[in-house]
């Protein structure tokens, strides 16, 4: 009888050794998944900005050469407003 409880007892033991290993290697992997997102959010706005600033050329190089000639005397300088 002492075996069958020595037996039993074991097994509790190691199932409760993989149920607390498992628990813990779960939370590892959900915290790796929230890393991964993150870091394929960050991909997709990096992309975005290389995209709109492809865009951004394309639109300055197809100006024609007299666009780019004929620039106001105030172009850099602001708007003045009356106070």
């Amino acid at each position: 009888m002492s075996y069958i409880i020595a037996a039993f007892t074991t097994a509790l033991l190691i199932l409760g050794g993989a149920l607390w290993y498992q628990g813990n290697h779960l939370k590892l992997v959900e915290a790796e998944l929230v890393t991964a997102n993150a870091r394929l959010s960050a991909c997709g706005g990096r992309l975005q900005t290389v995209l709109d600033d492809v865009r951004s050329d394309n639109d300055i190089d197809t100006l024609p050469a007299s666009a780019l000639r004929d620039v106001p005397d105030n172009w850099m300088r602001p708007t003045s407003t009356p106070d």
